[in-house]
């Protein structure tokens, strides 16, 4: 496993491709365990760290030679943005939509996306993915020039929208959901060039497979939950009706199947949800897809042939990250920030699930109203109150301190 180390004092510069030789402090993979809300050591396992250390003393090492890696490609990008982009906010987003890195993001940003449940835009997945596919179809496309209409161009800018789609998700680090939505592109990609009819349910679990494949454990993780539930959803949605929908009505479903979908999975592993989701998503989205992510990718792009261009490109993007950013954060000032749901059963979380996906089922099926009931027992008082004249005393692990409530039957 790898060690999760931390460098508090006089730390160096360090950038990625370097060899050090390091004395370490190190520790046992523990963390803070409570009743609900995050898990360290879960977290610590999940991501194959097999002890957590600090830093006494360090020496860089030469650098090794040979062709750089990824890591040292994002490495290079990042730096690049740094340098080109002005403003911490919009820095912090361009560096997460180009390289999955949210290192950039301050508290008060994070705590606007967590109020506004827009965190996920930030999570290079399927909407990313898919952009930066299209692009390289039409990139390709144009290679092979807009005239020709043979199979041969048509395979050669599948196989382009493929490659660029790829390329983005190695820079982004081939998270879970990444991976998931790079894997269902293949496979959509390859079902067209080949002529076959491609069957979205099997290629959402051909995905799942790869994943846990190549990671068992990333379902102890809640990025696995958010990502596969969040097409299931859709896909449980969409794929009965046999009708055309407006785009119009067809977005507004969508987002609300997401929102009501992912409800028990948020209660689950933050006891809590965003009820300003639904409207700062319905502008968010769009947004994102079509003022920030193509000018971001476009700036990755250029950026080995015209640096200037990059600043341009990031640039026009950054300006619209500041709308953006300034829309959430109005509405999230109209809001006490996320909505408290209290502990939540799996049985509760199951049977909420099982209620979105009713609401959602084609118009024939007059019965499927009763999933708003289901829905509603994650809002069930949580527990049980205390007898009379008896205290539940519950002692919380706080890391360097000691917090206690006592809970009582008033």
């Amino acid at each position: 496993g790898s060690i999760l180390t931390s460098w508090y004092r006089d730390a160096p510069e360090i950038r990625a491709g370097e060899q050090w030789q390091l004395e370490l402090t190190l520790k046992p993979p523990w963390g803070v365990v409570n009743f609900s809300g995050p898990d360290r050591e879960r977290w610590l396992f999940a991501n194959d760290f097999g002890a957590t250390a600090t830093v006494r003393e360090g020496l860089r090492l030469p650098a090794p030679k040979g062709w750089p890696g990824i890591q040292q490609l994002r490495d290079r990008i990042r730096r690049e943005i740094d340098m080109r982009v002005t403003g911490e906010d919009r820095r912090g987003v361009i560096r997460a939509l180009a390289i999955a890195d949210t290192s950039g993001l301050g508290d008060r940003l994070r705590n606007t996306l967590q109020a506004t449940g827009t965190s996920h835009l930030l999570a290079i997945s399927g909407l990313h993915i898919g952009l930066a596919a299209a692009g390289g179809f039409w990139l390709f496309r144009l290679l092979t020039g807009l005239s020709r209409t043979g199979r041969f161009a048509f395979f050669f800018s599948a196989a382009g929208s493929g490659l660029v789609a790829a390329a983005y998700a190695c820079l982004a680090d081939l998270g879970v959901s990444t991976t998931r939505a790079l894997i269902m592109l293949m496979v959509f990609s390859a079902g067209l060039v080949c002529a076959r009819h491609v069957n979205a349910t099997r290629s959402l679990l051909m995905a799942a497979a790869v994943v846990l494949l190549t990671n068992p454990f990333a379902a102890l993780g809640a990025g696995f939950w958010f990502s596969f539930l969040a097409v299931a959803a859709l896909l449980i949605t969409f794929r009965p009706r046999t009708g055309r929908l407006h785009w119009s009505r067809a977005v507004l479903m969508a987002q609300c199947v997401v929102l009501l979908a992912l409800m028990p999975v948020s209660a689950a592993w933050f006891s809590a949800f965003s009820p300003l989701g639904f409207p700062a998503n319905i502008i968010a989205i769009p947004w994102v897809s079509l003022f920030v992510v193509p000018f971001v990718l476009g700036g990755i792009a250029v950026l080995p042939f015209f640096p200037e261009a990059s600043s341009l490109l990031w640039g026009v993007g950054g300006n619209a990250v500041d709308w953006l950013l300034w829309f959430l954060g109005t509405l999230s000032s109209l809001s006490q920030g996320l909505a408290g749901l209290g502990r939540v059963s799996i049985f509760h979380q199951m049977l909420a699930f099982c209620g979105a996906m009713m609401l959602f089922l084609p118009r024939l099926l007059h019965w499927k109203w009763l999933g708003f009931f289901l829905v509603l027992t994650l809002f069930l008082p949580a527990g049980t109150i205390p007898a009379a004249g008896s205290a539940v005393v519950e002692v919380l692990d706080a890391g360097q301190g000691t917090a206690v409530t006592v809970s009582t039957p008033g």
